[in-house]
């Protein structure tokens, strides 16, 4: 079923915590996976350090930042808890969904077919 939903999925959130080291072990792995799903086509993928609210640190930032420049990544850390970098996380994400996705020209006749097919509708 993981692979279903990477095989269609246009862009990934990778989230570890950071007070466990094993949950930033477990990002390269869950990369590689995605990459060899998507037959190493560069998707959009951001690596989202959660619970920076703790006063407990494991992983450092630097060492997240490092991460997620070795991967070709996007970076940010959030808490959850208290909501702080969690709305940018994704606005990150999509932002750079929406960058790779160029208009096609098949779109572009749909739209144009679908605004043809409605404008001539009227309702009652």
């Amino acid at each position: 079923m993981q692979e279903n939903w990477i095989s269609h999925g246009k862009g990934f959130a990778l989230v570890y915590s950071i007070d466990s080291e094993g949950s930033f072990q477990e990002i390269k792995k869950i990369k590689r996976r995605i990459d060899r799903i998507k037959n190493f086509q560069q998707v959009p993928v951001i690596l989202i350090g959660n619970k920076c609210d703790l006063p407990n640190r494991k992983i450092e930032i630097e060492k997240g930042k490092e991460l997620a420049n070795e991967l070709g990544m996007l970076f940010i850390e959030t808490s959850a808890k208290t909501g702080m970098n969690c709305e940018e996380a994704f606005v990150s994400l999509v932002k750079e969904i929406r960058k790779r996705e160029a208009p096609t020209e098949k779109k572009k006749k749909d739209k144009s077919f679908f605004k043809k097919l409605f404008s001539a509708c009227s309702l009652i």
